[in-house]
Formats: structure tokens, sequence, C-alpha cells
């Protein structure tokens, strides 16, 4: 599993992408967990995980 490193920007944080993954869209939603766990999701889907796994991973983790 490959480690990123968070970089500062003069106003905000940037974390690299690594080779390996397919960038599939410019543009992204994110979540984080209460425990600091981001999920990065293509605006171009719109629900990744199914109807019902998208709505409680946003009630439970909301923050976006």
């Amino acid at each position: 599993m490959p480690i990123v490193k968070l970089r500062k920007l003069t106003h905000s944080y940037a974390l690299t992408v690594p080779k390996e993954f397919a960038i599939v869209a410019d543009n992204y939603h994110v979540y984080q967990s209460e425990d600091g766990m981001l999920l990065y999701v293509p605006d171009n889907i719109k629900n990744p995980f199914g109807k019902s796994d998208l709505a409680y991973f946003k009630q439970k983790y909301g923050k976006k």
C-alpha cells in the first residue's frame, strides 16, 4: 500500500496521487470520518456504493 505525504500549499494542503492509481475525474467529493479517514469520490459517479451504503456513509461520516 503506497504512502503519500501531505504537502502544504499557500493556504491549503495537498495529497499526491501515486502513479499506480488511475485518475478518472477532474473533480472529487471528499468525505472525512470521525477518525480522520478521507474518501475521495469522483463527481461523475453519483453513488459508488449503492443507494443505502452511500446514505449510511454520509450520515455516519457526513463532513463534506
